[in-house]
């Protein structure tokens, strides 16, 4: 440190007068910038828009590096560390206990839910789509990570139809402890693990009674 503990309260609070005077002037607030500030906003269209370059500059060096986006320290899963996952999830459920004590929709957090439900009528339709749209993200996305959208038994490309096999057994146990359609949420959240590969319903059905796939 270059000011002692006196020095560096005196120079904060001098910032602070500075920043309120601009705002209330309807300037931009950040240093040596005096054009007008975004309505609503306390920074200039341009200062805003070179902070969102510097932001995206910084989240994508730090995500193509193995950081986490939010603050560089070593990723865990979806560009972020153990501790930002953890403070993101606690922020989340105090959201959402948050909202659902005050009877609110747990997604937009204005409107009233459903009686007994915990999100409105208008989220209600979005969430269903948006769930939808995810599970079948995911879906490709193990289906690529195994191979690509291809039965390995007998080269069915038909996706509609195709499935994840646990090669060495043990699926139906392990969907009881994930949930039954938790599995493609749990291949992304674990890097997707060897064990896995992808076959058509019935190739899965030959494997399951220990026959011969077509391409074996």
């Amino acid at each position: 440190k270059s000011r002692c503990v006196d020095c560096a309260a005196k120079q904060k609070a001098s910032r602070q007068k500075a920043a309120a005077r601009k705002k209330a002037a309807g300037v931009c607030q950040n240093t040596g910038c005096h054009k007008p500030a975004k309505p609503g906003k306390t920074v200039c269209v341009d200062c805003a828009a070179q902070a969102t370059a510097a932001s995206k500059q910084r989240y994508e060096s730090r995500k193509n590096t193995g950081k986490c986006a939010y603050c560089s320290r070593d990723a865990v899963r979806n560009n972020r560390c153990q501790a930002c996952l953890d403070s993101l999830q606690q922020a989340a459920a105090k959201l959402y206990e948050d909202r659902k004590s005050n009877n609110l929709c747990s997604q937009c957090g204005k409107q009233p839910s459903r009686e007994g439900k915990v999100l409105c009528e208008e989220c209600t339709p979005k969430r269903a789509a948006h769930n939808k749209s995810l599970w079948y993200r995911r879906r490709f996305a193990a289906f690529e990570a195994y191979g690509g959208a291809i039965c390995v038994g007998c080269n069915e490309d038909d996706v509609d139809i195709l499935e994840l096999d646990h090669i060495d057994g043990g699926g139906n146990d392990h969907r009881r402890e994930i949930g039954q359609s938790g599995l493609y949420k749990w291949l992304e959240d674990n890097d997707y693990p060897p064990g896995f590969r992808v076959l058509c319903p019935t190739c899965n059905k030959k494997a399951h009674k220990g026959k011969p796939l077509p391409n074996q």
